[in-house]
């Protein structure tokens, strides 16, 4: 018999402990926990989760070049990849395609197909009830970038405005 968690604020910051980060060598890649931070912030701001892909690709996109180093950014990898951890849903209109051999749709599908994605209802439920979680996660998302910059990532994104730029 499998037994469902427990869908609560303890559960929720075990998903964010446990973001299966792409590692290369000893080197984690900061994308997911970047799209995170994005997307939280949205949240704080507005009080909804929801973010187009067409407004956080290039803003994501930056954000990763300055956190891993690395001059090719893919911002659709950790918009899709990211429900695989549970925090992340991805909605769109229909005609999405994948790349051949892939499991995830193309930068250019994406934003054809006008994807969308949002915390999951349960996890805006208990932050619009609890702040304090709200702060815990974007510290634990924050160090999972880059321990010794945590600060700088948080104040990083909370100065990015999204809006439609791919």
């Amino acid at each position: 018999m499998r037994v469902l968690p427990k869908w609560d604020a303890a559960f929720l910051l075990t998903l964010v402990r446990n973001i299966n980060a792409f590692q290369e060598g000893e080197a984690k890649h900061p994308h997911k926990a970047l799209l995170l931070l994005l997307v939280l912030e949205r949240f704080k701001q507005t009080g909804e989760s929801l973010v187009s892909y067409s407004e956080v690709c290039q803003p994501l996109k930056e954000l990763i070049q300055v956190y891993s180093g690395s001059k090719h950014a893919h911002p659709e990898y950790p918009f899709w990849y990211l429900q695989n951890d549970h925090l992340f849903e991805v909605y769109y209109e229909s005609g999405l395609q994948f790349r051949k051999g892939k499991d995830f749709p193309p930068h250019s599908q994406m934003l054809k197909c006008n994807a969308v994605g949002k915390l999951p209802f349960w996890i805006e439920k208990i932050l619009k009830k609890n702040d304090e979680l709200l702060v815990q996660i974007e510290r634990i998302a924050a160090k999972e970038i880059q321990g010794s910059v945590a600060a700088k990532v948080l104040a990083d994104i909370s100065k990015v405005r999204l809006e439609k730029t791919c």
